[in-house]
């Protein structure tokens, strides 16, 4: 490979933009592919000081992943990560076959595959990366192939970005960038797991899908299961999970006892969950003052419209009951199903709807209002700008629901930004956020050294959005079972 120095380097890169990708292998050696305007460079054990002075040469860095990137050196520019730019891998993949060359969409395809095979046959196998004949050496000639084709991919794509103006970039600065770095730091952290509970799971005759998360457990190296998020998740902006631990799709009782804090008796899991969040986040909306004083300073939202109907004498069966008649109130649905999720006879269900037509009206003009003006513009506008579209058989339900699911998502990613700045400017801390579950934020609490922590980050989720209010439970377990089932 041949060597060349520094300062060549960052005179070639002024002016010009830059395209990284970077790479580093279990033993610990560093890897960073650097384009600079069609010249390509491959550098091996690249220290941070390097990419640090890279990072002052370059006008504007364009890379295929920031997670590897950040790891090398951490830093306020603005990295455009073209993967977040077009929404997550797969939809990369899928931009890359439409507006690239066939063949260069084809190796894109085909490499990145073989790669994924690769790391997925050493994890099964439980093997260290740089055991593995195509991955213990950087750079092979496969990682390198790889690593060209990504840098090639990244450019021609940022390229057509560039030529749909600027208005994408600007959001994605302000929003998804800071969004990602957040999740990013989550990813890291990781979830610790009870090894000895997991193993002994494994031997009893357990349902499919809960052997499957031991198995995965299980295959932990060092305690510790982690999960890459594709910000950019849905339409409506919610998080979905790209790889790794399925952290979304954890299912209740044993599973979620295996996981646990790494501070043993010092440590505790912490959940927070948003409470009706997608409500609140209607009736925020909602035009009639009056309605929306209604929910002022409500712990329940669903306790509240209760006590609509039946004044102080809210129960659990009666909030229950106005919970699913809520949901089909706003979102639609049939008397039937309503009916058969009660309890109520089918004569009871329209009864009662009138009732609670006549309590919630305002949300039933604020859907028929927000239908019609979707339906002309062929999407469906947020308080804060974003857009999502719509389809032309998306019934007045559909509708209100991607507004709900969107302003929701919308105050999570604030929130999130909000805790995890806090939690990391202020000073390092014990305490670590470790996974989320759509409105759902779960920490890795040590007692001892952040005790007050859990009431600080309760008040930054309630308040990221300037003007609103959503409320936060709070729930603390031994394991995230004990927090969530308990």
């Amino acid at each position: 490979m041949e060597e060349f120095a520094l300062e060549p380097v960052i005179e070639n890169a002024r002016g010009k933009d830059v395209v990284l990708s970077t790479f580093k292998d279990r033993s610990g050696t560093n890897g960073l592919a650097i384009l600079v305007g069609a010249d390509f460079y491959f550098v091996v054990n690249a220290d941070p000081g390097f990419v640090g002075n890279l990072y002052q040469a370059a006008g504007r860095i364009v890379c295929y992943d920031a997670r590897e990137l950040l790891t090398f050196a951490r830093t306020d520019r603005v990295i455009y990560d073209v993967k977040l730019l077009y929404g997550g891998e797969s939809r990369l993949f899928q931009l890359a076959k439409e507006h690239l060359d066939d063949a260069t969409a084809s190796e894109a395809v085909d490499l990145d595959r073989k790669y994924k095979a690769h790391i997925k046959a050493c994890q099964t196998a439980q093997m260290d990366m740089d055991r593995h004949s195509l991955l213990k050496l950087l750079p092979s000639r496969f990682v390198q192939s790889l690593c060209k084709i990504r840098a090639r991919v990244t450019s021609l794509l940022f390229e057509k970005c560039l030529r749909y103006g600027s208005a994408g970039l600007q959001v994605y600065e302000r929003e998804t960038w800071p969004f990602a770095k957040a999740l990013y730091c989550i990813e890291d952290n990781g979830i610790r797991v009870d090894q000895d509970f997991v193993r002994e799971q494994l031997k009893l005759d357990r349902p499919a899908h809960e052997s499957k998360f031991f198995r995965h457990m299980a295959q932990s190296q060092d305690g510790y299961v982690r999960t890459r998020f594709n910000p950019c998740g849905g339409k409506t902006g919610r998080i979905k999970v790209e790889d790794g631990f399925n952290c979304m799709g954890i299912p209740h009782g044993d599973v979620r006892n295996a996981i646990v804090s790494r501070h043993g008796e010092h440590g505790q899991i912490v959940a927070f969950d948003y409470n009706a969040i997608d409500y609140r986040s209607i009736v925020a909306a909602v035009p009639d003052e009056a309605f929306r004083k209604l929910y002022e300073g409500c712990e329940d939202f669903h306790a509240r419209t209760t006590s609509f109907l039946f004044g102080d004498q809210v129960t659990p069966l009666r909030r229950n009951v106005v919970k699913f008649l809520s949901y089909v109130y706003i979102y639609g649905g049939s008397e039937e199903t309503l009916a058969e999720r009660t309890g109520l006879s089918i004569e009871k269900v329209r009864e009662a709807m009138p009732i609670l037509d006549h309590k919630m009206r305002p949300i039933a003009d604020f859907r028929r209002d927000l239908s019609v003006q979707a339906r002309k513009d062929g999407f469906v506008t947020l308080p804060f700008g974003r857009k999502i579209p719509i389809d032309s058989e998306d019934h007045d339900g559909k509708i209100i629901g991607l507004f709900a699911q969107g302003f929701s998502s919308y105050v999570f990613q604030l929130a999130l930004v909000a805790v995890q700045e806090w939690m990391g400017y202020n000073f390092p801390r014990e305490s670590k956020l470790i996974f989320t579950v759509h409105d759902e934020l779960v920490m890795d609490h040590h007692t001892v050294a952040d005790p007050k922590l859990p009431m600080i980050v309760k008040e930054l989720l309630e308040n990221a959005v300037e003007g609103h209010v959503f409320r936060v439970n709070v729930k603390k377990g031994r394991t995230y079972g004990e927090a969530t089932d308990g």
